[in-house]
């Protein structure tokens, strides 16, 4: 009988359960790290980022970032205040007229039919008991002033009486508010009936000889222009149609117009001021 020999397998070793698990572990390990060292990046890089910032704000990229801020400042109090507060009216009876439809109730008036520039040296206001032009000495210091004469001495003989008697009445009023803006309206236009009558002297013509005068005295006085007549005016230079009554006076509507028109050029001319135009 022959014996035959089996060879024996080698047994096979359990398989381990863990395996699987292990390499899970391992990976979310792997992840973890990665993101700890994005994370520490990104901390660094804001850090740098800041550091420069500071650098340019404080070095001479810093002036002009400064200076790039200050551009966009506020507007100053004085190109948005209201220019009628505080302000003091003096003229004619088409200031009288003004102060009439009260359109102005932040505002003095201090006006009288027919005056003229020596009248203000010596006749009171209908309801005063001083001068015109001593009411600006009572005490109350106003902002701005605004003068409007010229339609009573456009019969006068001499034009340089005009300018000498309009300058005498702006140096009294810098005398008595040495820090109010003083601005000289200018003469408006009148109806083209009124000035072909020409009652008094009374023409568009004459008026613009009295503007052209007073526009030179006011660059010599260092006070300010204003010139509203060219905004009341049609093409043959008479009054616009619908604003006047007599030709002469403001209606309320010719008022309006006046103050909406006086308000844009006070806000221009601070505006300018301010600018260093």
């Amino acid at each position: 009988m022959t014996l035959q020999w089996r060879r024996r397998r080698p047994k096979k070793r359990p398989k381990r359960r863990y395996h699987r698990f292990s390499r899970k572990v391992r990976a979310w390990a792997f992840r973890g790290v990665v993101v700890a060292v994005v994370a520490a990046l990104a901390v660094a890089i804001v850090s740098v980022v800041r550091a420069v910032t500071v650098h340019v704000s404080t070095g001479n990229g810093g002036a002009a970032a400064s200076s790039q801020i200050s551009s966009v400042a506020p507007v100053s109090s004085s190109q948005t205040e209201d220019p009628f507060a505080n302000a003091a009216f003096i003229g004619n009876s088409c200031i009288d007229t003004l102060d009439m439809y009260g359109i102005l109730p932040e505002s003095d008036f201090f006006a009288r039919t027919g005056l003229t520039l020596t009248q203000a040296f010596e006749k009171p206001t209908i309801s005063g008991s001083v001068p015109v032009l001593d009411e600006l000495k009572q005490g109350t210091q106003y902002n701005r002033v605004f003068l409007l004469f010229g339609e009573n001495e456009l019969g006068w003989s001499t034009d340089s009486v005009f300018v000498e008697r309009y300058g005498e009445v702006i140096d009294s009023v810098h005398e008595s508010q040495p820090n109010a803006t003083i601005y000289v309206q200018s003469i408006f236009p009148v109806s083209k009936e009124v000035s072909e009558e020409n009652k008094n002297n009374i023409n568009n013509d004459r008026i613009n000889q009295y503007n052209a005068m007073l526009q030179q005295l006011c660059a010599e006085k260092g006070v300010t222009y204003v010139n509203l007549h060219d905004q009341f005016t049609k093409e043959d230079g008479s009054l616009q149609d619908g604003l006047s009554a007599d030709g002469i006076h403001f209606n309320l509507e010719g008022c309006q117009k006046w103050v909406d028109c006086l308000r844009e050029s006070c806000t221009a001319s601070a505006s300018s001021a301010s600018s260093g135009v």
